[in-house]
């Protein structure tokens, strides 16, 4: 669930934390429960494993990222859109 997301991207940060709070308080989940959840997802290699290649910036092996300076057209440009 969103516990598992959040620690497959790395370190809890603040902003993070906050969010499992009100998450928590919105379902209403009892910290017990809580605390079940953050350590199974700790002890979960796969969840470790994917946060240690997020953390590298390893998300496909043997694929590298592309490079912005070969693409053919800016798609970032001011362009108006066909609306049919």
């Amino acid at each position: 669930g969103v516990i598992s997301a959040l620690f497959a991207q790395g370190e809890l940060t603040w902003r993070k934390e906050q969010l499992l709070q009100e998450i928590r308080w919105a379902l209403r989940i009892p910290d017990d429960l809580h605390q079940r959840e953050m350590q199974r997802v700790h002890s979960d290699s796969m969840l470790g494993q994917i946060r240690q290649n997020s953390a590298k910036d390893v998300y496909f092996p043997g694929v590298k990222p592309s490079d912005p300076a070969n693409n053919q057209e800016d798609f970032t440009a001011n362009k108006p859109l066909n609306a049919f």
